[in-house]
């Protein structure tokens, strides 16, 4: 989470090629180490019968957020480069203090367990 938030204000604060570059390797980064956990964290939540459905909802929401955000961020923000990226990167910024919490949480239960 923290490299997604750090890519997304490197590219809206980045006027060259090398700090896009930077910022565009920091947002896949964040990306990388954010699919796998949902998909544990999903794999601890969702009953197996309905693991299929969790995964194929997962996959839509990150097709539409996608397909949607970028349409609906230029069309709002035209105005200005750097405001979509910020605003983005500040926005996800509130929810790493709840991914703190999952991550504390999900190592108590297997503390619990062992």
């Amino acid at each position: 989470m923290v490299f997604l938030v750090a890519g997304l204000a490197v590219v809206g604060l980045s006027h060259e090629a090398t700090g896009l570059a930077a910022g565009l390797a920091l947002v896949g980064a964040g990306g990388v180490g954010l699919g796998p956990s949902l998909l544990v964290l999903m794999g601890n939540i969702v009953p197996p019968d309905r693991r299929g459905t969790g995964v194929g909802l997962m996959q839509l929401c990150g097709d539409v957020g996608g397909m949607l955000g970028p349409l609906v961020g230029t069309a709002l923000l035209a105005g200005a480069t750097a405001v979509p990226y910020v605003g983005t990167a500040a926005l996800s910024a509130c929810f790493i203090p709840l991914a703190v919490w999952l991550g504390r949480a999900e190592g108590r239960a297997a503390t619990d367990v062992l």
